[in-house]
C-alpha cells in the first residue's frame, strides 16, 4: 500500500537550500562554456581541457537537479495542496508561468545575440529554444505529457518508469526530426519523473537510499569517467553519438540520489535558520535564470576578461553574474509587471 501522502521524508519548505544550489550550479556550468568551445563566444578564448571536464561533470548535475526539484514540487501542490484540480487550470497557470515570458523574452534574445539573416531563421530559433530559454519550452511540455498519465503513473511506478525510460530512447530521432520541445521534454522527463516519487515516496526511497551515499559517488565518477573515454574506442559516428546521449540518464538519476541523499543526511544534522542570502535566491530564482546567460555573453566579450585564464575569468564572472541577477530580479519583482511576466501574481 501506498504511504499516507503527508508523511515525507523532506518538507518543502526543506527544499529552499537544494533549489539555491541548483540554480547556481546552472550558472557556474555556464560559466565554464566559452573554453569549452559550446558557446558563439568561444571564439574569443581558447579551448581548455580542464575547464571542458568540470563543464562536462557539472553537467551531469545542474540540469537534472533542475528538472528532478520541478517533478518533486509538482508531486508537493498536487499530493499535499491539490493544485490544478483540472487540465485546464494546469494550462493557464503554465501558460503565465512558462509560455508568457518566453514569447516575450526569446524574441528579445534572438534579436541581440544570435546571427540571424531571414524570417526563417528567427522562426526556427523561436522553434528550437532560443538560448538558456528552451528549459522554458521544455518545462511547459513535460507539465502538458505528465498531467494527464499522472494517475497511471502512481499505479504503476516500476511500468511507468520503463516507459519513461524509452520515450528518453527516442530523444535523439526527434531532435533529427526537428520536434525539439517534444525531444527535449523527453530528454528531461526521466528527471522530473524520479522527483515526483522522491516526494510521494520520500521515506521509502530514503530508507531505501539510505547509507548508499558513498556507492553511488563512486559509480558515478566511474560512469563519468567512462564518458569521457569510452567514445574515443567507438568507432562508428552515430553510436558515438548515442551513447553521448544516452550515457546522461544513468549520471543524472545518480546525480539527483546522491543529492537528495546527502540533503536528508544534512537535513537531520542542522537544526539553523535558513540563511537570509539563501532564501533570497530563491525568491529570485527564476529572474537568475533569465538574466544570467544574456549577461554572460555580454561579460565575455570584454577584452580585458579574454586575456586572462580560465580559473580567473570564472572565479570573477561567476560571483558577478549572481549578484547582478540577485540584484536586477529583485528590483524587477517590485514592479507588477515584472511579477506578471513570469506569472507571479
Amino acid at each position: 500500500m501506498m504511504k499516507n501522502i503527508q508523511e515525507t521524508a523532506i518538507e518543502i519548505d526543506d527544499l529552499n537550500l537544494l533549489r539555491a544550489i541548483a540554480i547556481l550550479l546552472v550558472v557556474l556550468r555556464h560559466c565554464f562554456a566559452p573554453f569549452m568551445s559550446s558557446w558563439p563566444v568561444s571564439t574569443f578564448y581558447e579551448y581548455n581541457i580542464y575547464a571542458d571536464i568540470t563543464g562536462k561533470y557539472i553537467s551531469t548535475i545542474s540540469m537534472p537537479l533542475f528538472v528532478f526539484i520541478s517533478g518533486f514540487l509538482f508531486s508537493y501542490l498536487r499530493n499535499n495542496l491539490k493544485k490544478y484540480p483540472t487540465y485546464t487550470i494546469l494550462l493557464s497557470k503554465k501558460t503565465a508561468r512558462l509560455l508568457r515570458p518566453y514569447f516575450v523574452l526569446a524574441p528579445l534574445y534572438i534579436v541581440v545575440f544570435i546571427d540571424i539573416n531571414t524570417t526563417f531563421d528567427f522562426l526556427k530559433q523561436f522553434w528550437m529554444g532560443a538560448g538558456h530559454l528552451w528549459f522554458l519550452l521544455m518545462i511547459f511540455t513535460i507539465f502538458m505529457l505528465f498531467y494527464p498519465l499522472e494517475s497511471y503513473f502512481k499505479k504503476n511506478p516500476l511500468k511507468s518508469f520503463v516507459a519513461v525510460v524509452l520515450l528518453f530512447c527516442l530523444y535523439p530521432g526527434f531532435s533529427v526530426l526537428e520536434l525539439y520541445p517534444i525531444s527535449k521534454a523527453f530528454q528531461y522527463l526521466p528527471f522530473f519523473f524520479t522527483g515526483y516519487f522522491f516526494h510521494y515516496n520520500s521515506i521509502i526511497i530514503s530508507k531505501l537510499l539510505k547509507g548508499k551515499f558513498w556507492i553511488l559517488f563512486f559509480l558515478h565518477s566511474l560512469l563519468f569517467i567512462g564518458s569521457l573515454f569510452i567514445p574515443e574506442f567507438i568507432q562508428n559516428g552515430i553510436l558515438k553519438t548515442l551513447f553521448r546521449a544516452f550515457i546522461n540518464l544513468p549520471l543524472g538519476l545518480m546525480s539527483v540520489s546522491m543529492l537528495f541523499l546527502f540533503f536528508t543526511i544534512a537535513k537531520k544534522r542542522t537544526t539553523s535558520n535558513e540563511s537570509p542570502i539563501i532564501e533570497n535566491i530563491n525568491i529570485t530564482s527564476y529572474y537568475i535564470y533569465i538574466i544570467h546567460q544574456p549577461l554572460l555573453l555580454w561579460l565575455f566579450q570584454l577584452k580585458f576578461l579574454q586575456a586572462l585564464p580560465p580559473l580567473y575569468v570564472i572565479l570573477l564572472v561567476f560571483p558577478s553574474v549572481i549578484l547582478s541577477s540577485l540584484i536586477l530580479g529583485n528590483v524587477l519583482l517590485k514592479f507588477h509587471w515584472g511579477r506578471r511576466l513570469i506569472g507571479a501574481s
